[in-house]
């Protein structure tokens, strides 16, 4: 009995620290996607050097939680992203609306695909 009551332990306190990685990916997720909305909306407005700001504040809000990042997410979306941040920026360089802007829209529907992924629910579980 005592065995069964410490693996059931274990095992709450793994599923719960899963929940809170869960959570906080989610949360870096959502603010990366709103700083890369911010700079859509300035370059919309014209103004490059802010757009190229915002994607650069985005990349370092990714790189801070590259550690987290690379315990839940795969490579390839780790790197998807760092790409996506990388055209990104030449876009606002070379002053690119619409490419900007589409790309943007592209690399902010990625993470949401990512953030669905960090959604709690059963088909992710298993």
């Amino acid at each position: 009995m005592k065995h069964a009551a410490i693996a059931a332990a274990l095992l709450a306190a793994v599923f719960l620290l899963c929940l809170f990685s869960a959570d906080a990916v989610r949360r870096g997720l959502d603010e990366t996607r709103q700083t890369l909305a911010l700079a859509g909306s300035q370059a919309a407005a014209g103004n490059f050097e802010a757009a190229a700001a915002g994607v650069r504040a985005a990349g370092r809000d990714w790189e801070a939680r590259a550690g987290l990042y690379g315990a839940v997410l795969s490579q390839q979306d780790e790197d998807g992203v760092l790409r996506g941040l990388s055209a990104l920026e030449a876009l606002a360089k070379a002053r690119g609306k619409t490419e900007f802007l589409s790309a943007c829209a592209e690399l902010e529907a990625e993470l949401l695909r990512l953030r669905e992924i960090q959604t709690p629910r059963l088909r992710n579980l298993l």
